[in-house]
């Protein structure tokens, strides 16, 4: 039904589905199959973590929850190999999905909306609900085109702690903004950090300082 193939046999778990990769490995998003959507949701009816949530929203949030299913991204181990480690696999696995969708007019710039997203799944094989997804930006007019409009501020993934506590005050741009970058200042500093620690590898496993090899190549 999917056009999907399962995961080859021996692997974890087996029940899952391959997702499809692009030429350089990544996620090929124009492949994932379409999910369901079920329409708006009552609190009652949600998983607790998205009635936590929506109990706490403050004053100034237009929101509202909705519910669907489809299939939740996974990382799954392929059969062992030879010598005895086992291959990482991009997995789909059933599901179903809450999401909470919130969104509030800036307090200044009225046609600027701001925009907070969190998302719960439920994935059928491990019976648990898990809050999967988070993120924010902000939207406004394209000037001189009607109707449209464009991103202020891009979708960013910002966690699940941040974005309760955005929504758990009242709508704040400078708020919104500080923890976006917050965030990616962070995974810079990560990112950052991996690079400086493989040079420190790349150093210690051929016995060269960088500025050693630097006067071996000039030579």
């Amino acid at each position: 039904m999917t056009g999907l193939l399962p995961v080859p046999a021996g692997s974890e778990p087996i029940s899952a589905l391959l997702a499809q990769l692009t030429v350089d490995g990544h996620l090929d998003l124009d492949a994932l199959p379409h999910g369901t959507a079920h329409g708006a949701l009552d609190v009652a009816d949600a998983p607790q973590g998205a009635r936590t949530v929506a109990n706490k929203i403050a004053d100034g949030w237009c929101w509202r929850l909705l519910d669907g299913e489809g299939w939740a991204v996974r990382q799954g181990k392929g059969p062992p190999r030879g010598s005895g480690t086992r291959p990482k696999l991009v997995i789909l696995e059933p599901c179903r999905s809450v999401t909470l969708r919130a969104v509030a007019p800036d307090e200044w710039f009225p046609d600027t909306t701001h925009h907070v997203v969190l998302g719960w799944v439920f994935v059928e094989r491990t019976g648990k609900w898990k809050a999967d997804l988070a993120m924010v930006w902000t939207t406004e007019p394209v000037p001189g085109v009607s109707g449209r409009r464009w991103w202020a501020i891009p979708p960013t993934e910002v966690g699940v702690t941040v974005a309760k506590r955005l929504l758990s005050g009242p709508p704040d741009a400078a708020e919104l903004l500080a923890a976006r970058d917050a965030v990616l200042a962070a995974r810079a500093a990560e990112e950052q950090t991996k690079v400086d620690s493989l040079e420190v590898d790349a150093r210690v496993s051929t016995g060269v300082s960088t500025d050693e090899r630097e006067v071996a190549t000039d030579g």
